[in-house]
């Protein structure tokens, strides 16, 4: 309780006792002294009209200050309430909307699941189809290099040799001069452009075990063009010193060559041939005197291929 509030109670209790016993006391005067002090009495009765005026004063004074404190108190308990009122429903709307959240986060779970899923399966289709495409690509671009090697090896040119025949003869010095003539002849559909020939006589063993070596490239050098289903004739020179021309048992002279050309298509390629004479080492004879002797070629075992 108040201080303002004890204030006003004891002042009303002092008015109220002091209402009460005022009269009393006056009644219980005796008749004959009030009749004495009729004229003295009559001062009295204005002082304490005063007095009770001004006990009503205060009265009403303490009455207008306890409500004013009441008023004042219940404004205060009255905001109060409303602040608790406000923050219990504020706290009971959060709690609410934690439930809620908590619910519809909980529900949410499997949607999350199913969307994860089908993401995962999405990708996982996706890939397997951009795999597929890449793989069908790939042997698309495989298939068309593949035609298109098929048709450049069915329309290029592909060279072939004619032997047409050898001719030996010996200078002054014992010198054997080696002349081999073949035909060359395109088999392909499109020309051979810059055809030239590399030829090499040689002495190795029969069978061949181990490859010649590659003809040296002619110091002239002549690029001829061959058209299909035509042929070019050429030849092939070689002088073999008397030092060199021993043949040990079991050797030949070889004959070997290389043609070199360019296809319709731009790419080098090569033929090569080669063949050994079976009469060897009457050819390799150099006895004095006039030889007549039948030359047959025979093809060899290694050395024959085109590209």
């Amino acid at each position: 309780m108040s201080y303002s509030s004890r204030l006003f109670i004891v002042t009303l209790g002092g008015c109220l006792v002091g209402a009460w016993i005022l009269p009393l006391t006056q009644r219980h005067e005796t008749y004959a002294q009030h009749a004495n002090r009729n004229q003295e009495d009559t001062g009295s009765d204005a002082e304490i009209v005063r007095d009770r005026a001004s006990l009503r004063s205060i009265f009403e004074e303490a009455i207008k200050i306890y409500r004013d404190e009441k008023a004042a108190a219940d404004q205060s308990d009255q905001r109060k309430e409303e602040r608790e009122e406000r923050n219990s429903t504020a706290q009971i709307g959060s709690t609410d909307w934690a439930q809620r959240s908590f619910w519809v986060s909980f529900a949410q779970l499997p949607i999350g699941a199913l969307t994860l899923w089908f993401l995962l399966k999405t990708f996982r289709e996706t890939k397997r189809t951009a795999d597929a495409g890449i793989k069908a690509a790939n042997a698309a671009e495989a298939g068309v290099e593949l035609a298109s090697d098929t048709a450049r090896r069915q329309l290029r040119a592909y060279l072939s040799i004619e032997i047409t025949g050898f001719h030996f003869n010996r200078d002054p010095n014992r010198t054997l001069v080696c002349i081999a003539n073949f035909r060359i002849r395109n088999d392909g559909q499109t020309p051979a452009y810059d055809v030239r020939t590399n030829v090499d006589f040689c002495i190795s063993e029969q069978p061949l075990i181990r490859d010649l070596g590659r003809p040296r490239d002619n110091i002239l050098r002549y690029e001829n063009t061959i058209s299909p289903n035509r042929f070019q004739e050429a030849s092939g020179t070689k002088a073999i010193s008397i030092d060199q021309q021993k043949l040990l048992p079991g050797q030949k002279l070889y004959f070997i060559g290389l043609i070199l050309y360019k296809d319709a298509f731009g790419s080098d390629q090569e033929t090569w041939f080669c063949g050994y004479i079976d009469q060897s080492e009457l050819i390799m004879d150099s006895s004095p005197g006039p030889k007549t002797i039948p030359i047959t070629f025979r093809w060899a075992e290694r050395h024959n291929k085109t590209t």
